[in-house]
């Protein structure tokens, strides 16, 4: 599910990536899960072995422990452990740790001046924390604003796609825009990507751009920006709309790395 969720984030972040040269404003999309009803009955049954007595006590020590003194400094040291470790417990403990529980419930992306920001908004988000582009350096980052540092996203070389993409006679609207249906596969993975070519000055730098230096998702073959992505992997179902889309001036105090913040070095 995770690799599910990572595949369908990464085709977004590439495509609107290239809209943020002239665009200012805001996409917001939101996310829904359908584990399958196979899959569903596994989750129940773990998550029944997961509340009984012994584990409820299981939990309640490693709480506890985590807040020992020697263990709080050791943790201390390794911020983003801290972060995983808490985020992992905070899910696994709401709603009988339920999967939803761990994705976030919406995201949204801000531009201005050729940056782009990303934020989670629920679940573990406090894993990779917000997604920082600047466009006068070419570099990304995690900014995480509760332990105040941050950590530069370490560029890989660019990976030919093997993934088949068609492109449809399907169109849907959403949000009053017009969207093509792209069927892309890849190996087990179906992605279904609604792209609209109608928000000109997003589409025209698309256009312009190669595909992210970090990894090709075969963005290159879809015209537009995807204003709606459907992925399914065996009976895992994601879905990732856009639900609001509005041009307006973002505060420039968003799209800096915060005064004050340390960098993570990679462990």
């Amino acid at each position: 599910m995770k690799q599910l969720l990572v595949a369908v984030l990464l085709v977004v972040c590439l495509s609107t990536k290239s809209l943020s040269q002239t665009y200012e404003g805001y996409i917001k999309y939101s996310f829904a899960l359908d584990m399958g009803t196979a899959n569903n009955t596994k989750m129940a049954e773990a998550n029944a072995k997961m509340n009984t007595p012994e584990m409820k006590a299981q939990m309640e020590a490693l709480k506890a422990k985590m807040n020992d003194p020697e263990f709080k400094k050791m943790m201390e040291s390794n911020p983003q452990l801290k972060a995983q470790m808490e985020a992992m417990m905070a899910a696994s403990q709401n709603n009988g740790g339920a999967v939803s529980n761990y994705l976030p419930k919406d995201a949204t992306i801000e531009f201005k001046n050729g940056n782009s920001l990303y934020k989670m908004n629920g679940g573990t988000a406090a894993i990779t924390g917000d997604i920082l582009y600047l466009k006068d350096k070419d570099q990304s980052y995690h900014i995480f604003r509760e332990r105040k540092t941050y950590k530069v996203v370490k560029k890989e070389e660019k990976k030919p796609s093997t993934a088949t993409v068609t492109k449809t006679a399907e169109t849907q609207k959403i949000l009053g825009h017009t969207c093509t249906k792209y069927l892309v596969k890849d190996g087990e993975a179906t992605l279904n990507i609604w792209a609209t070519t109608e928000l000109k000055s997003m589409y025209d730098q698309l256009k312009k751009m190669s595909v992210s230096k970090e990894r090709n998702l075969y963005m290159d073959q879809v015209e537009g920006i995807p204003l709606k992505v459907e992925s399914s992997r065996k009976e895992i179902h994601f879905t990732m709309e856009a639900i609001e889309l509005k041009e307006q001036a973002q505060p420039a105090a968003d799209f800096v790395i915060p005064a004050g913040f340390t960098e993570e070095k990679a462990k």
